[in-house]
């Protein structure tokens, strides 16, 4: 049976959204979103994790991705919210849990983000500044 890895680490350094916020040169506009509103983080979603994620390696892709889905179904709020950090939406008016579901079917088209067997999944301890470090992809 294969198996993933999965990390929250690999989802955080992921939905890390800084070395986007702070490259105003090559995204001027980002700064302008305001990511406690939907549309903007459908605009973020689409214009600039979509490309980032596809342009890991399909290795590290599965990673994220799984990592995603397994915390949208296990992991607690708090978890999600450590993940995302507060710029999810700076106004908490969004619930977290929300938020996320609205990024995972932005980025992946409603594909469907459920688990049949959660045996398959194997959470890894990962370190939090570049969990992919161990990787070779």
């Amino acid at each position: 049976m294969k198996t993933f890895k999965i990390s929250p680490n690999y989802l955080r350094h992921f939905l890390d959204i800084s070395p986007f916020y702070y490259s105003e040169e090559l995204y001027p506009e980002l700064t302008a979103l305001n990511l406690a509103n939907s549309s903007s983080v459908r605009r973020w979603a689409h214009e600039y994790l979509r490309p980032h994620f596809l342009g890991f390696p399909i290795a590290r892709q599965i990673r994220i991705k799984e990592s995603f889905r397994y915390g949208l179904n296990f992991w607690p709020d708090d978890t999600l919210q450590r993940c995302a950090e507060e710029w999810l939406d700076p106004t908490g008016q969004t619930p977290i849990r929300k938020r996320c579901e609205e990024i995972w079917n932005d980025l992946f088209d409603g594909e469907y983000f459920g688990i049949d067997n959660p045996a398959t999944y194997q959470i890894v301890t990962t370190p939090p500044g570049d969990p992919f470090g161990h990787i070779v992809d």
